[in-house]
């Protein structure tokens, strides 16, 4: 039992009728805590066995999760002839359109594939997966 399910079973000792109600709460409670330890130490298991995903790990803010989620989007990086075509894959390119005298560049594709913008905070570290360099691209910084 965790501090706040200590807490809660105290506060309830003297009240019978709040506790009959705390009471499975706090197991429901303590059955998803159980659920997750599990699921994160799947998901350090299946980082830990992949010598891409430690790599991918070695940036600064990447997790296991988002490292996972990066190998499976991308899958085979030999189809891709250059970095940039990563970026441009997973949508964190902005849109460009030029014709004649028209030259002008958009915003980033609203269509970027969510796996980057759920498990990163910051799209500039996400980026840094994609660019050879480290850096990250101002518009990539700037999203």
């Amino acid at each position: 039992m965790n501090v706040f399910s200590l807490r809660a079973t105290q506060l309830t000792e003297d009240r019978p009728e709040l506790a009959a109600a705390v009471g499975p709460l706090l197991k429901s409670r303590e059955a998803i805590e159980q659920q997750i330890e599990d699921l994160d130490r799947k998901v350090l298991r299946l980082a830990r066995d992949n010598a891409q995903v430690r790599r991918f790990m070695t940036v600064p803010g990447i997790g296991p999760i988002t490292a996972l989620c990066y190998l499976a989007t991308i899958d085979d990086p030999a189809r891709f002839k250059k970095s940039r075509s990563v970026g441009a894959y997973a949508g964190l390119t902005a849109r460009r359109y030029a014709s004649g005298e028209v030259d002008w560049t958009g915003r980033i594709s609203n269509v970027a594939i969510r796996c980057c913008e759920v498990t990163s905070t910051k799209r500039p570290t996400c980026c840094s997966l994609v660019s050879q360099s480290g850096q990250c691209s101002k518009l990539g910084a700037s999203a």
